[in-house]
């Protein structure tokens, strides 16, 4: 994700954040009116009052791209101890990047594959965990379709646990803010999201330098987490977490250009 998708996407965040709050099911903030929010499908929502600051589409089914991985790591530590071994298969170099590049054969902690997942958004970690949690992509992709259900996600469906293309995965702005809110109460995961780098190193003594692909950790004042995501036809997307005071808000949108 770009530096100045990044930081103008910031400026709209905090500048919603500032606005009255909507009761759910009320009429949607005007899109586009004094906001050049280039996203189809955009939610800002208050974690206190459970309200919309902000709407834009929060239902259209849409791809969410690595933003997938934020319930691929609840899945994952819900299932398996984060201190479990994995030795990476060899199956593992086919898996298209955005990746931490893992060799078949080296071992590392369950931890270690979710700070790549969640920091560097490593596709191969992902896919590597999904296999080791749950014995093959498709129980692991329906355990994450299980879990999205219970914290009330009704327009998601995901196939893989990495966020690469599929016809049949999709979830929605507001969706996608449900899994943020889970996600924020695991120390874990805000741990990881608010790193800007990591290293990790396999059992065999690899190290491998993990740099954050949330540049709002690096351009804004205020508590800011999330997860970023890009594919050619999902184009950007971005959850996250937005914290100051005694206030949070979380963020979500869908497919947005770069501007």
């Amino acid at each position: 994700m770009r530096k100045k998708f990044l930081s103008f996407s910031l400026g709209i965040f905090l500048a919603l954040a500032s606005s009255p709050v909507l009761e759910f099911g009320q009429a949607q903030a005007a899109p586009g009116e004094g906001l050049p929010i280039t996203a189809p499908s955009a939610v800002l929502l208050d974690v206190g009052t459970q309200k919309f600051i902000y709407s834009k589409a929060p239902h259209a089914r849409r791809p969410p791209a690595s933003t997938t991985k934020l319930m691929t790591a609840l899945v994952v530590l819900e299932k398996v101890s984060p201190q479990k071994v994995v030795r990476i298969p060899a199956w593992v170099r086919g898996i298209e990047p955005s990746k931490a590049y893992l060799r078949a054969g080296e071992h590392y902690l369950v931890r270690d594959l979710l700070h790549a997942t969640l920091i560097s958004s490593a596709n191969d970690a992902a896919e590597v965990l999904a296999v080791a949690t749950a014995g093959s992509r498709g129980q692991f992709a329906r355990w994450m379709n299980d879990r999205s259900r219970r914290i009330g996600c009704r327009n998601t469906h995901f196939t893989n646990a990495s966020g690469l293309p599929s016809n049949a995965q999709y979830s929605t702005s507001y969706d996608l803010a449900l899994m943020m809110k889970e996600a924020r109460k695991n120390s874990f995961i805000v741990d990881s999201l608010s790193r800007k780098y990591h290293t990790i190193r396999s059992w065999e003594g690899r190290k491998i330098q993990l740099r954050n692909h949330n540049r709002l950790l690096w351009r804004n004042p205020r508590s800011v987490i999330g997860k970023t995501g890009y594919t050619r036809r999902g184009k950007h997307c971005f959850v996250g977490r937005i914290k100051w005071g005694g206030r949070e808000v979380l963020v979500s949108m869908l497919r947005s250009q770069l501007l």
